[in-house]
């Protein structure tokens, strides 16, 4: 995700008038790359900086991923936080 997309997209939620945001983007062959072993694949550097950001944003940005994988496995390959529950 550019800084400028992450700009318009923050600035889109930022009225607190507005409903939250889901952003729902797909792991394997998106934000990582296809491997032929998927124990092999690993999130892109940008794309993990992209998602800390919005993980982290006081804006109401509601981020998910999309993957067959299993949920411990995938936050350890996006390298973002879970959520609290």
């Amino acid at each position: 995700m550019t800084d400028d997309l992450r700009t318009a997209l923050l600035d889109a939620v930022s009225d607190p008038g507005r409903l939250p945001v889901l952003l729902a983007l797909d792991f394997d062959g998106t934000l990582a790359p296809l491997q032929d072993d998927p124990e092999l694949s690993r999130v892109l550097p940008e794309a993990a900086a992209a998602l800390r950001s919005l993980a982290g944003s006081p804006a109401r940005v509601r981020l998910a991923l999309v993957s067959g994988r299993a949920m411990a496995d995938l936050h350890r390959l996006a390298e973002v936080p879970p959520a609290p529950c």
